[in-house]
């Protein structure tokens, strides 16, 4: 029996061990909640902070935004305003240099008019090179080759009162200019080929211009140059040199060759210059030479063979000043002085 009551008085003993623990552990619990609850509301609060503290910021950045391409719209407006003054201010002066043009070329044009009708002169010739790239017609529709009917016009004519250029295409990529002072209608002819009258009296007359060109190959004075004032006025020697040639003949009568009447022609052209500057050097001896003050260098009168020298010395004959290099013998002469 007593034994029986130890048992029940330790199990009574554990049963309150184990409601005691059962109540600490709800105590425990509770804490641990209230803690996390705690925690929870901090972060909400920092997050909230942070939130408000970065809106505020993107509200500053938008508006830093705003303002700064309402600068940049303002920035554009002015270069469109500009670039308006400037688009008008090129157009004026485009148009007016193009009038300015214009006008100088009409006077021109009617000058030579009327030079032309007082002396009874009249031009037709061909542009040199005058194959011009592209077609006058246009021989191709969505990349097919179309071919071009021989009843359509093939050329163009485009006319002033002083002159009528013709544009004719005889082959496919391939145009002919002519410019005509004696042509007010072009007419053409009844083959398949149907050319134009200037392009037929073109090709009766161009053979004076090929046997020119080669005249003047044969005996030239060109060299090589890449200066076109210099081609061009030895292209003009040339032609003066043909033309006296030719006159030559006309007026005498005399079948000379070409060769020997360009090397007479030479001759005399330099006698005539010898003569002329053997005369020029006596008016030079004539004329008392100009006497600077002493001891001052003077430049070199004589300048043959120096670039503007200066010397303090005079010629024993002539008494101009002469330099080192202009001077032939010791007593100091001059070249010029024999």
């Amino acid at each position: 029996m007593p034994r029986a009551n130890a048992k029940k008085t330790v199990d009574i003993a554990e049963d309150v061990d184990d409601s005691t623990r059962g109540a600490e552990g709800a105590a425990g619990a509770s804490d641990q909640g209230d803690d996390i609850r705690e925690l929870f509301g901090g972060i909400r609060s920092e997050v909230a902070a942070h939130g408000a503290e970065n809106l505020a910021e993107l509200k500053s950045f938008i508006s830093a935004v705003k303002t700064l391409l309402l600068e940049h719209e303002q920035k554009l407006k002015d270069v469109g305003e500009s670039l308006t003054d400037v688009d008008g201010r090129f157009t004026n002066l485009e148009s007016t240099c193009l009038t300015k043009d214009n006008e100088k070329l009409r006077a021109k044009i009617d000058n030579l008019e009327n030079c032309s009708k007082r002396n009874n002169i009249r031009v037709i010739g061909i542009r040199e090179g005058s194959e011009a790239g592209g077609e006058l017609f246009p021989c191709r529709s969505h990349g097919f080759a179309v071919p071009t009917p021989r009843c359509i016009e093939l050329h163009k004519v485009f006319s002033t009162t002083a002159a009528t250029l013709t544009a004719y295409a005889p082959k496919r990529k391939k145009t002919v200019y002519i410019l005509s002072s004696m042509h007010s209608v072009i007419q053409t002819d009844n083959t398949t080929k149907r050319k134009p009258n200037t392009v037929t009296l073109y090709n009766t007359t161009k053979c004076g211009v090929d046997v020119m060109d080669q005249m003047v190959r044969e005996y030239t004075v060109r060299t090589g140059t890449r200066r076109w004032p210099v081609a061009v006025f030895y292209n003009m020697i040339d032609m003066a040199a043909l033309n006296a040639h030719v006159l030559y003949q006309a007026c005498t009568g005399r079948q000379e060759r070409r060769v020997d009447f360009l090397v007479e022609l030479a001759r005399e052209l330099a006698n005539s210059h010898m003569c002329a500057k053997k005369a020029r050097k006596e008016q030079l001896l004539r004329t008392p030479p100009s006497t600077p003050s002493p001891g001052k260098r003077a430049m070199c009168q004589v300048k043959h063979q120096c670039k503007n020298n200066h010397s303090t010395v005079r010629c024993v004959h002539c008494y101009r000043y002469t330099c080192g290099k202009c001077r032939r013998e010791i007593p100091w002469q001059c070249q010029d002085c024999e």
